[in-house]
């Protein structure tokens, strides 16, 4: 809430001083801050809110002579104060307290949205009271309107009015949004024979668009190739580069990118920003310097800290919410290898959770799916040096009887080769692994945690670290197949994270080959060619920016090994989107008024009710699946705030999300659906007067970066 407050605790712990010194944010806050709010789904452009009307001295020593106490009181504030005050001596205990009247000479109340986004025109209103003391029933008051850069104010600033002695009067501004993104101001100054108040209140201009992280790549031995910039994105926390290396790790970087930006944070998540980062920690050339690794690491170790439940289990959103064992596994799998590189892990919560993975209640297993939860659950209890040969046992006869012919091709295989090998079952486990090979194409159309690319990555992370005399034996080919994945977009924050770790896995056996001569040039619409300068050609994954007039970019190299070539774009796009999309999903959103039409108009102060309607979509060979793990991104327009008890438990929406997250200018939903419609319904507000761009609402499965749905952007008008 950015509220500032003060406290005596560390009069009485100490130690509470130290802790707040070591989480104060340091240098570049802005950018610390704005980054941080990207990648948890909340607003960056932080509007300047007022801060609370409060003063605490602090302990003041007295004796007979008089102290003085100064508090500027806040231009924002009128009325009534009290002040307070407690003595203590050794013998004695004393309190008292009095109340002032506080008043300004002017009483200004303005009302602005708290967010807009660019082109939006709207209305701000003031309420203007006259408190000067003798100015009579006729005085003129000049009033002032200052805004700052990101706004337009589109009538008169400056007025002069009549206002009687403790009388007041309204005023109304109309203004515009720019272009520019950021926390805008709107300074009010009334004045009158000297006497003079003023009033500033802040709002946000943002983005009607989520924040998106788009790469796309390829590779090639010698030539050249060139890739599309597709996105025009504003200048604001944006990324554009270019990289390129005859090194497959440089894949990573994108990936890197797109985990540390992802703005949903289930514990999966989190963890998955975290995991490449605790075994990377030395390579700053991917984007994994010191301080990231122990800012993702503290960040996932709190976060586990308080989703484990008293199982030892780890929930998806909370302690109590629903649990997946193969998520639990791989948060305790993070939990070993963090450990194993001597980054400092909570003792008891890995033994908790490894209680609880050893402790599991027998199964009769129901699908692959199942199979290999149990097989990863073996896995991380083999590295933790618990024995589980009776579940090895038990779980391969129940394969070879339900899936005779596949399951040694899946993760499962994988998974139990890796523990029979750590179990010095060298023979059975080579048996096994052997039947294992990179580039099958798994459908993900459920949206499941499983996919190609994870598929892969464990197979090559397990390889490289379990079974390295096998590398010899892959073709470097076999490593086209990751960089296939990630330029098809079949990736997810679970998938890629192991890519991340397989790739540097990988990359520490063959070594590092030899240099090419690579070249980058940006093209711009007109056709006009623009060499990029290359910080450092020599380095190992060679990057570099490109501006925001680049149509397409370039890459030429000579090397006699595969060159892997990427762009990532990040940001914000300038442009509204017009073109619905529907790809395996279909999302849809109305405003509706009390009589259930489907406006794009109201009035002030009316209450719309939203309704959200996603389904699942097939194609003509294949009917629509159930859907796991959507996440629905519900931007609100300007000018409208979220009537919070309709989104906290009021029971009116027939689809019922796994988890909602309301905030300021935002409503997020994750949850499963399927081929009906699933609906959630909730209000929204009307506070300002105007013309606010309607966002699009965005959805997308989580874990198949396929699966995707927007609806088109409109206009919604306030009377």
């Amino acid at each position: 809430m950015q509220v500032t407050t003060s406290q005596i605790l560390d009069l009485l712990l100490p130690e509470i001083r130290h802790l707040k010194e070591l989480s104060a944010v340091g240098g570049g806050i802005y950018e610390a801050m704005s980054r941080e709010a990207v990648s948890k789904n909340l607003n960056p452009y932080t509007r300047k809110r007022l801060g609370p009307v409060a003063y605490w001295s602090g302990i003041v020593d007295v004796d007979e002579t008089e102290r003085t106490l100064t508090y500027d009181v806040p231009a924002h504030f009128s009325g009534t104060m009290r002040v307070m005050a407690v003595a203590v001596s050794a013998g004695t205990l004393g309190a008292t307290s009095k109340k002032s009247l506080v008043r300004g000479h002017f009483v200004l109340s303005p009302n602005a949205p708290t967010f807009v986004a660019p082109g939006d025109e709207f209305t701000v209103s003031l309420g203007l009271s006259n408190n000067v003391e003798g100015s009579g029933p006729e005085a003129d008051i000049r009033l002032d309107l200052k805004a700052s850069g990101h706004l337009e104010i589109v009538d008169e600033p400056s007025r002069t009015i009549k206002i009687g002695e403790g009388k007041e009067e309204s005023l109304t501004f109309k203004l515009r949004a720019l272009k520019k993104l950021g926390g805008a101001t709107l300074k009010f100054t009334a004045q009158t024979a000297g006497k003079r108040s003023a009033y500033e209140v802040g709002l946000s201009v943002r983005p009607p668009v989520p924040y998106m992280t788009t790469i796309a790549g390829g590779h090639f031995k010698s030539g050249a190739r060139e890739l599309p910039v597709k996105r025009k994105i504003y200048p604001d926390l944006r990324t554009l580069e270019a990289s390129a290396s005859t090194v497959p790790l440089s894949i990573a970087k994108g990936l890197v990118k797109f985990l540390n930006s992802y703005p949903h944070l289930c514990s999966e998540q989190v963890v998955s920003r975290a995991f490449p980062a605790a075994v990377l920690k030395g390579r700053s050339d991917i984007g994994y310097d010191e301080a990231g690794v122990e800012s993702a690491l503290n960040r996932a170790i709190r976060t586990l800290r308080a989703r484990q439940n008293h199982e030892g289990a780890f929930g998806i959103w909370t302690a109590s919410s629903r649990v997946s064992d193969y998520l639990t596994a791989y948060h305790l799998h993070f939990l070993t290898e963090a450990k194993e590189n001597g980054l400092s892990v909570p003792q008891d919560m890995l033994d908790r959770g490894l209680s609880y993975l050893k402790n599991r209640d027998p199964r009769a297993l129901k699908s692959i799916e199942e199979a290999r939860e149990d097989a990863y659950a073996i896995y991380v209890l083999a590295r933790n040096d618990i024995i589980a040969t009776n579940q090895i046992n038990a779980l391969t006869k129940e394969l070879e009887s339900a899936y005779p012919d596949s399951w040694r091709e899946d993760l499962t295989g994988i998974y139990l080769a890796a523990s029979l090998k750590i179990l010095r079952q060298d023979i059975e486990a080579e048996r096994i692994i052997s039947k294992s090979r990179m580039g099958e194409l798994y459908s993900n159309e459920s949206g499941s945690f499983y996919d190609s690319l994870l598929h892969d990555a464990q197979y090559l992370y397990i390889v490289s670290r379990h079974f390295p005399e096998r590398l010899k034996k892959l073709d470097a080919d076999n490593l086209l197949y990751i960089a296939d994945h990630v330029t098809n977009r079949r990736y997810s924050t679970l998938s890629g994270a192991f890519a991340i770790i397989a790739l540097d896995a990988y990359a520490d056996f063959v070594g590092t080959p030899t240099e090419a001569a690579i070249g980058m040039d940006e093209i711009d619409g007109t056709g006009t060619e623009t060499k990029l300068t290359l910080p450092n050609s020599k380095a190992l994954f060679p990057a570099a920016n490109f501006s925001g007039d680049a149509a397409k970019i370039r890459f030429s190299a000579e090397s006699a090994y595969n060159l892997f070539y990427q762009t990532t774009e990040a940001g914000y796009d300038i442009n509204l989107p017009t073109v619905e999309i529907k790809d395996g999903l279909e999302i849809q959103r109305e405003y509706r008024d009390t009589d259930g039409n489907v406006v794009t108009k109201t009035t002030l102060g009316s209450e719309l009710e939203v309704r959200l309607k996603v389904r699942s979509i097939g194609t003509e060979s294949a009917k629509a699946p159930y859907l796991h793990n959507i996440a629905i991104v519900e931007l609100l327009p300007g000018g409208f705030e979220v009537v919070l008890n309709s989104v906290r438990g009021s029971g009116s929406s027939p689809w019922r999300p796994d988890y909602v997250d309301s905030r300021e200018d935002r409503v997020v939903l994750f949850g499963a659906v399927g081929p009906d419609v699933s609906e959630f319904v909730y209000k929204i507000k009307a506070t300002n007067r105007g013309s606010f761009s309607v966002p699009p609402v965005y959805g997308e499965a989580m874990y198949n970066q396929g699966i995707v749905a927007r609806s088109p952007g409109s206009k919604i008008t306030v009377e």
